[in-house]
C-alpha cells in the first residue's frame, strides 16, 4: 500500500511539471491539535475503562491537493492525498505511548462564488479512501488496521495574499459520512457539525498557490 501512495504522489508531481496551464492550483491543507482533555472515548466503538485515561494528546493532518478549473469558472476539481498522525500516552499502563497513522487518497470539487470585501467563501465536497493504523496499543480490543471510505463537505473562507498566493480558514467536515465507526475523525455514519466546535478542537488552514 505504501508503494501505491508513492506512485500516486509521483504521478501528481509529474502532472504538475507537465502542466501547461497557469490557471491550475496547488493547495495544502493542514490541521493541528494538542491538549490534555479527558479523551475517554478514543473512537466511537472503543470506550476506555477508568483505568485507561489517555494523556498528552497530539494530532496532525496534512492534505496536498491539485485543483483544475473547469472552463475558467469558479469550480475546480482535482485529486488529493493525505497523511494524519495522532499520539497519546496512558499513564496507568506505564506511560505506554500509542501511535496512529492515517493515509488517504481521493478526489474533490471546490466552488467559490462570492467576493465579500476580499473575503471569498467557498464550499468543497469530496470523497477518499482511508487506511487507519495503530502501531502499538495497550488496549487489547484495538484493531491494528482499519480501512474505510469517507465523504465530506468543508466550508472555507479564503483571502488572497497576492496574485499567486491565498490563505484560508477551513471549517473542516461540516458534513461527513464514514463507512466505519473507527476512524481518524471519530465519527459514525452521517454527521453534521457542530463545525465551530470541530474547528476549536482540530483547527485547519490551507495555503493555495497558482501554478
Amino acid at each position: 500500500m505504501r508503494k501505491f501512495f508513492v506512485l500516486l504522489i509521483c504521478f501528481v508531481g509529474m502532472h504538475l511539471v507537465s502542466a501547461q496551464s497557469h490557471n491550475n492550483y496547488l493547495e495544502v491543507v493542514a490541521g493541528l491539535s494538542f491538549y490534555n482533555e479527558d479523551l475517554a472515548i478514543i473512537s466511537q466503538d472503543v470506550v476506555l475503562p477508568e483505568e485507561f485515561q489517555p494523556e498528552d494528546y497530539f494530532r496532525f493532518q496534512i492534505i496536498p491537493k491539485v485543483n483544475f478549473p473547469i472552463n475558467n469558472s469558479k469550480l475546480v476539481v482535482g485529486p488529493h492525498v493525505g497523511f494524519g498522525y495522532e499520539r497519546f500516552k496512558i499513564a496507568e499502563q506505564n506511560n505506554e505511548v500509542v501511535h496512529r497513522n492515517l493515509y488517504k487518497v481521493g478526489g474533490h470539487a471546490q466552488y467559490e462564488k462570492f467576493n465579500i470585501y476580499g473575503l471569498r467563501p467557498y464550499i468543497e465536497i469530496g470523497a477518499n479512501y482511508n487506511i487507519y493504523q495503530t502501531s502499538n496499543s495497550a488496549i487489547a480490543s484495538d484493531n491494528q488496521t482499519v480501512d474505510y471510505w469517507k465523504s465530506y463537505m468543508d466550508i472555507g473562507l479564503r483571502v488572497r495574499a497576492s496574485e499567486s498566493f491565498a490563505v484560508s480558514l477551513l471549517f473542516k467536515d461540516f458534513a461527513t459520512y464514514h463507512s466505519a465507526s473507527r476512524n481518524f475523525e471519530r465519527e459514525d455514519d452521517f454527521t453534521i457539525g457542530p463545525f465551530l466546535s470541530n474547528f476549536i478542537q482540530f483547527p485547519h488552514f490551507s495555503v493555495r498557490y497558482k501554478l
